[in-house]
């Protein structure tokens, strides 16, 4: 995104995803390739992008505005750090959230 922005002097919107995800895919199949000639000269390559798993449907949720998952998850976590600087013993100790289907799974790990 941070590309994007730096080529385009704007965030990719919904409004004009027709133009910016293919714009976006531009920009990381650029990025995967610097990155896989700096792997290839450097003995570690766990920083490499795989270009497989990144399609046109991923790229165009990053054109959505996440604002509501992210102050969902925060305020998860934020409930979580509480729990775990009063040192009471916690029920649920994983909340996962898929933004997508905006669902909620709660995992209760602690005996």
């Amino acid at each position: 995104l941070l590309a994007f922005y730096e080529q385009y002097h704007r965030s990719p919107a919904l409004a004009t995803r027709d133009v910016d995800v293919p714009n976006l895919m531009i920009i990381l199949e650029r990025m995967t390739s610097s990155t896989a000639a700096a792997a290839s000269s450097s003995s570690s390559s766990s920083n490499n992008i795989n270009i497989e798993k990144w399609n046109e449907e991923l790229l165009k949720d990053v054109l959505t505005d996440n604002n509501a998952v992210a102050s969902i998850v925060g305020g998860i976590m934020s409930h979580d750090i509480i729990k775990a600087i009063s040192k009471q013993e916690p029920k649920d100790n994983f909340f996962f959230f898929n933004g997508l289907s905006c669902a909620g799974l709660s995992i209760p790990i602690a005996c």
